[in-house]
């Protein structure tokens, strides 16, 4: 077994998205630990338009909800090919989260 750490991320809709079935299969053979991220945005409008905040945040807050229920759904994917990680969601805009998380992680994988 190998000590490399995967990273990939799954968009709000992707179940079988191709960076999904590039990571898993990559990471079986490699014997990898996988982690997957949903990045959940936060909307700049959001921050603009005082009167905007509340709806705004209650609609991210709900994106977060829905993704970290997203745990079970990975964690059956490892599991069908016998790979361990973790499932992890985070705030803010793609290129900043995956540009701070990669640092941590040998092989980013996404599309």
């Amino acid at each position: 077994m190998s000590n490399m750490q995967m990273l990939v991320r799954i968009g709000h809709g992707d179940s079988t998205a191709p960076a999904l079935r590039v990571a898993l299969s990559a990471a079986a053979r490699l014997g990898a630990c996988l982690d997957g991220v949903q990045v959940v945005p936060l909307p700049p409008a959001a921050f603009t338009v005082p009167e905007a905040v509340p709806m705004q945040m209650d609609a991210v807050k709900q994106l977060y909800e829905r993704a970290r229920k997203r745990e079970t759904w990975f964690q059956s994917q490892l599991r069908d090919l016998a790979i361990t990680g973790d499932w992890r969601v985070a705030h803010g805009d793609d290129a900043s989260v995956l540009c701070h998380m990669a640092s941590a992680y040998e092989l980013l994988v996404m599309m």
